[in-house]
């Protein structure tokens, strides 16, 4: 086992949330990852013009949200109440229930991003574009063609990305965490998220955990136990 610093074992402290926010069915993966940013788009049809704005004005926003799904939607009354209320507490969560320094999660199509939020919400309309150069070769010709792949989202937060999980690499109990709906939600049990980027180490407040996977359909013996905790306690850590 290679010595591993313990300045670099994750840590996780009391208070400190983890959150998953989808990136849209998996199309805002790249530009999530490329900008280190996070962003919905809950609110973005009522111009709320600052966060503040936003924060003091809920029952305002909700209205608004609501009117334009009855209106430009054609949704009923109901399902537009009940979708406003939704997407209102969304972006309220977003906004000021995700604090600094709290992880995130975000899922793309064949794997997950880990980071931490650095910054508050705020609000910006300029779209974020990926450029992809797809080469097109036939027998008659060779050419490129250049394709745009858009994020308009307007409420964003600034992520600082430090892992990318492969989904065929991840463990059921972790994918298991995601099968909430919502776009925003926190996690109940970061700790199996961070067991599964980082298999071995991570600490819970001043408490070292450790975890090591052990293909073995026998009985294991309590020496060789203590052997392992010896091992990887002791040699593996400086």
């Amino acid at each position: 086992m290679e010595n591993l610093n313990i300045q670099d074992i994750p840590k996780i402290y009391s208070g400190q949330k983890c959150w998953v926010v989808r990136c849209d069915s998996a199309q805002y993966y790249g530009h999530f990852k490329k900008f280190s940013t996070i962003a919905i788009g809950h609110i973005d049809y009522i111009n709320f013009e600052t966060i503040k704005h936003f924060t003091n004005n809920k029952v305002e926003a909700e209205e608004k949200i609501k009117d334009f799904l009855i209106n430009k939607r054609a949704m009923d009354k109901v399902s537009a109440k009940r979708k406003a209320n939704s997407d209102v507490n969304q972006a309220y969560n977003f906004i000021s229930t995700m604090n600094v320094d709290d992880y995130v999660v975000t899922i793309g199509h064949n794997s997950i991003l880990i980071g931490i939020l650095k910054k508050e919400a705020y609000f910006n309309k300029t779209p974020l574009i990926i450029i992809e150069e797809i080469e097109n070769n036939t027998k008659d010709k060779e050419n490129t063609i250049i394709k745009e792949y858009k994020m308009d989202l307007s409420l964003r937060r600034e992520v600082e990305w430090i892992a990318e999980l492969p989904k065929r690499k991840a463990p059921f109990a972790l994918l298991k965490l995601f099968i909430a709906p919502l776009t925003i939600f926190k996690i109940k049990e970061p700790t199996i998220l961070f067991h599964s980027i980082y298999p071995m180490f991570i600490f819970n407040d001043d408490n070292l955990h450790f975890s090591i996977l052990i293909n073995q359909k026998d009985n294991i013996k309590n020496h060789n136990m203590l052997h392992l905790k010896f091992h990887y306690t002791y040699q593996g850590l400086q």
